[in-house]
């Protein structure tokens, strides 16, 4: 009586669990939801700025176009704003081979690169892989039981728990994790602080 009774409370133990477990994932997957539209309302957002980008520089090269002719048809000026544009295209040719320039570049990528980290969709994202690495290798590690046949006959797989220790007990995460970074990352590691869910 008192095995069945126990039996019992395991088995509601473990059905509260996994409801936990998977409000935990739908609460994820709105969450991912979200990031997908505020996604889209910034990809809406960058097309718009793009078009009165490309707007405000089709006016300037029409405008640019329209000097250029008034200075061909001035004579002097004509020789003196094609002297210019040749001047400015070396100039900026000049600027593009430069390191300041290249310096430029990879400054902007690497902040870039610091702005993902920062992201809240980065770590949504992160938790999202680990959560799903560690439900594959479970599920990995049951099948090879069974193919060992290390389950008792009539044992309900069902019953196991990714989420609890040997002990039956729920697993404390790791505050202060040791990160082994490559050298090329140790610049972002260390400026950013510690990326979450490595």
């Amino acid at each position: 009586m008192a095995f069945s009774h126990d039996l019992s409370l395991k088995c509601s133990m473990f059905r509260h669990q996994r409801e936990v477990m998977e409000s935990k994932v739908l609460e994820a997957q709105q969450r991912e939801k979200a990031a997908l539209d505020d996604k889209n309302a910034l990809e809406a957002q960058v097309a718009s700025l793009k078009s009165s980008l490309q707007q405000a520089t089709e006016a300037t090269r029409k405008s640019m176009a329209e000097a250029l002719e008034q200075g061909k048809t001035e004579g002097f000026l004509a020789g003196r704003v094609a002297g210019r544009t040749e001047g400015l295209n070396e100039s900026r040719d000049a600027f593009l081979q430069s390191d300041e320039y290249k310096k430029l570049v990879s400054e902007h990528r690497l902040q870039g690169a610091k702005d993902f980290l920062k992201a809240p969709a980065f770590k949504m994202v992160v938790d999202i892989q680990s959560a799903r690495f560690l439900n594959e290798g479970f599920d990995k590690c049951v099948s090879q039981v069974e193919h060992l046949k290390g389950f008792a006959d009539g044992f309900d797989r069902n019953l196991l728990d990714p989420s609890l220790d040997a002990n039956l007990q729920p697993y404390v995460e790791d505050t202060d994790p040791e990160m082994e970074v490559e050298d090329e990352f140790k610049t972002l590691v260390s400026e950013v602080g510690q990326v979450p869910g490595c």
